[in-house]
C-alpha cells in the first residue's frame, strides 16, 4: 500500500514542473525499468506488481495491480 506522500510524489512527477522540483522521473514498463537498472542513474524507489527484477534491490515495494493502474502515467498498456 502506498502512503499519501508517495502518491502525492508520483502524481507530481506526471508534470514537468514536478519532475524539475524533485529532480526525479518515472520509468514504466519491463524494458524501460531493465534499461534503467543497467544505467548509472540512482534508484530512489521501485514499485512493482511482481518480483521480476533482482530481489537484492532493497528499494523495492510490491503493490497491487489496481494501485499500479491508478498511478501509471503511460496511456497505452500492453498485456503480457
Amino acid at each position: 500500500m502506498l502512503s499519501k506522500n508517495q502518491i502525492k510524489l508520483i502524481k507530481s512527477l506526471s508534470q514537468k514542473k514536478g519532475r524539475q522540483q524533485n529532480g526525479l522521473f518515472i520509468v514504466e514498463g519491463i524494458k524501460g525499468v531493465s534499461e534503467f537498472l543497467k544505467s548509472d542513474y540512482n534508484l530512489k524507489h521501485l514499485y512493482t506488481t511482481e518480483s521480476i527484477f533482482d530481489a537484492s534491490i532493497d528499494l523495492t515495494s510490491e503493490i497491487s495491480e489496481v494501485e499500479l493502474k491508478k498511478y501509471q502515467h503511460l496511456k497505452t498498456r500492453i498485456q503480457l
